[in-house]
This record gives structure tokens, C-alpha cells and sequence, in this order.
């Protein structure tokens, strides 16, 4: 995955929140076995319908949305993540 400097720009311009371009900037240079399922399940899918779509395990769906989430909350320091129940 790529790494950027989003979290240090935000820093420097001392800003609360980051705005929507800045996290799908983030978000589209994860590889595309994250950011698809990680994409998907933002969207709205559950996670059996992104197993079923991208014919996956559910397991591995979890682990990479998981693993993207993660990844994300690391480049972006301050990106704070409700999961829907």
C-alpha cells in the first residue's frame, strides 16, 4: 500500500476533520484487493455480499476491510471508524 503525506499535511494546516477527497485520495491507493472490499462494505454491502460479488471467503473479506480500516486509521492519525451493527 502506498504511503502518503495526508497526516502531515493535516498536521500543518492544523485542521479538525478530513475532508471526503482527502479520504478516498487515501483510499484509492490502497491495492485493489483491499480497496474493493473495503469500498464495498463503506458503501453499504454486507459483508456476505461482497463475499458473494467478489467471490471471496467471508473470512478473507473480513480480514482485508479489517486490514484496510486499520490502515486507514494509521494514515489518517485522527480517522475515528463506527462500524454499523
Amino acid at each position: 500500500m502506498a504511503n502518503t503525506n495526508l497526516t502531515d499535511a493535516k498536521n500543518a494546516k492544523n485542521d479538525e476533520f478530513y475532508t471526503v477527497a482527502e479520504i478516498f485520495r487515501v483510499i484509492n491507493n490502497f491495492s485493489d484487493e483491499y480497496k474493493l472490499p473495503f469500498s464495498m462494505h463503506i458503501s453499504g454491502y454486507k459483508y456476505e455480499e461482497i463475499a458473494k460479488e467478489l467471490v471471496l471467503p467471508i473470512g478473507t473479506v473480513k480480514s482485508r476491510v479489517s486490514f484496510a480500516r486499520k490502515r486507514l486509521q494509521e494514515l489518517l492519525i485522527d480517522y475515528k471508524y463506527q462500524d454499523r451493527k
